[in-house]
């Protein structure tokens, strides 16, 4: 974000942004990890009687337009700026497959969700948009004031052979193996990786969140991979 613009996440025509309703992604001036701007993903109005409100940044090539690796790291710094609650799904982290110049799917999803009640601590779950399921759920909270890194070890497979392993802060916190993690696709731009704020309720239903220092990284392990956070 440090051109003060989003140019660097539509480099080599390779990303791009998405919004839905009131959804808007901008580079701002803070608070950011590093340099001077980071992303600004906010929605409003998601008070969980009307439609869905999604800011949403994607890659789907590297910085010369290749496709992202079949096995790689993906990773960033976010900033939670208070508690969000009365969560029933927020989608902040995800892979999608392009099917079809008119349908591109989530496989792969990364949700916030509260703990031990609707106003509890946030913490992260994995959910599989392929099977229909949370596949697995986080024991550590998410931090509200500060960076925390969210990372996590992807291996895009279309049988029972993929793999996600998700860090928080450097830490194994979730993993699926033996998993469906694509969809049959011969586009080009077929794997798809998103940041975002996207939820049909939060409260507050006026939301802001901050991301700074993505990264995507070919990666043979999830070893490889955490060795590589930055901190």
């Amino acid at each position: 974000m440090e051109t003060g613009d989003l140019a660097q996440w539509r480099q080599a025509d390779a990303g791009g942004v998405f919004n839905t309703a009131s959804g808007r992604a901008a580079a701002v001036r803070g608070p950011a990890r590093s340099g001077r701007f980071s992303l600004a993903l906010s929605i409003s109005g998601a008070d969980g009687r009307g439609e869905v409100q999604a800011a949403r940044i994607f890659r789907w090539g590297t910085r010369t337009g290749a496709a992202l690796p079949e096995a790689g790291w993906y990773g960033a710094w976010f900033y939670f700026p208070r508690r969000y609650t009365d969560l029933r799904w927020w989608n902040i982290f995800q892979w999608k497959t392009k099917i079809a110049d008119d349908r591109t799917d989530p496989t792969y999803v990364l949700n916030v969700d509260n703990r031990g009640g609707w106003r509890g601590p946030m913490y992260l779950e994995l959910w599989s948009a392929i099977d229909q399921r949370t596949v697995a759920a986080s024991r550590v909270n998410l931090p509200v004031g500060r960076w925390v890194h969210l990372g996590a070890f992807y291996r895009w497979s279309e049988g029972r052979w993929g793999r996600v392993t998700v860090l928080q802060d450097g830490r194994p916190v979730m993993a699926a193996r033996g998993v469906r993690t694509a969809y049959p696709s011969a586009d080009r731009n077929a794997r798809q990786w998103a940041v975002g704020n996207y939820t049909d309720r939060v409260r507050p239903p006026d939301a802001t969140i901050y991301v700074d220092d993505a990264a995507v990284r070919a990666a043979r392990t999830p070893a490889a991979a955490a060795g590589r956070v930055a901190r």
